[in-house]
């Protein structure tokens, strides 16, 4: 009998054999994905972009393309001779990989020029605890929609309607980032920690003020109520 590691794996091995045909599929039915697919070619690379022979790993992504001409100046003996050479900007990829415990680490990451990129290396898009999702169709689906609204946003011609910048915005919002090689909490547990400081504090001074207004009758308890009051005060 399997123990729930080795389905996970077993799971992630069928996702591995059918990534191609699923992702070409999903390519072929998103009009927002074929023109960027044409400047920068589209790849789904299960082994993972870097010579394909990973087997933890899936990527999908889209290529570079050159989008400008670049001027440098070289210096040699005291002569400065220009140098031209192509600008290029990669496109964004989305990243699936298998961890020991079968458990996969799904990423985005943005698309990049040599001189401009977003602040964040990548997003954690999700980490998938049952691989069974993987060989369905919706969870990709909704991937692959992140993928093509991420390239839209990060790119430099990318042109995004509103609902794809919803998309990334919240997915910013919600999810993990890694920045500068660290990871980073969600925006939104930040946000909520300070909502939840702010009502803490104005429940708690509402609840002393309603005590000293209940007291204040009473002169044997004068102290008590300047002791409340300098709570208050803080």
């Amino acid at each position: 009998m399997r123990t729930i590691r080795q389905s996970r794996i077993l799971c992630f091995k069928l996702f591995f054999a059918d990534a191609v045909e699923q992702f070409t599929r999903l390519a072929e039915h998103n009009k927002r994905h074929h023109d960027m697919a044409a400047a920068y070619s589209f790849n789904i690379v299960p082994g993972g972009r870097y010579g394909g022979q990973n087997q933890r790993i899936v990527d999908v992504f889209y290529g570079n393309r050159p989008f400008d001409v670049g001027t440098t100046q070289n210096d040699t003996k005291g002569n400065c001779w220009p140098t031209q050479r192509l600008l290029t900007e990669s496109g964004a990829s989305l990243s699936y990989e298998r961890g020991d415990n079968g458990l996969v680490l799904c990423t985005l990451r943005p698309a990049r020029s040599v001189n401009l990129g977003r602040k964040e290396d990548a997003v954690i898009l999700s980490i998938i605890t049952d691989a069974r999702d993987l060989t369905g169709r919706s969870i990709l689906e909704k991937h692959f929609r992140y993928l093509v609204a991420y390239m839209r946003y990060s790119s430099l011609d990318g042109e995004p309607t509103l609902w794809e910048r919803i998309d990334i915005l919240w997915i910013l919002f919600i999810r993990p980032t890694i920045i500068a090689g660290t990871y980073r909490t969600p925006a939104i547990w930040t946000w909520l920690g300070r909502i939840i400081s702010v009502v803490i504090t104005v429940g708690l001074s509402g609840f002393i003020i309603t005590i000293i207004q209940y007291l204040h009758d009473k002169p044997s308890n004068f102290a008590f109520i300047e002791h409340l009051t300098l709570l208050v005060g803080r």
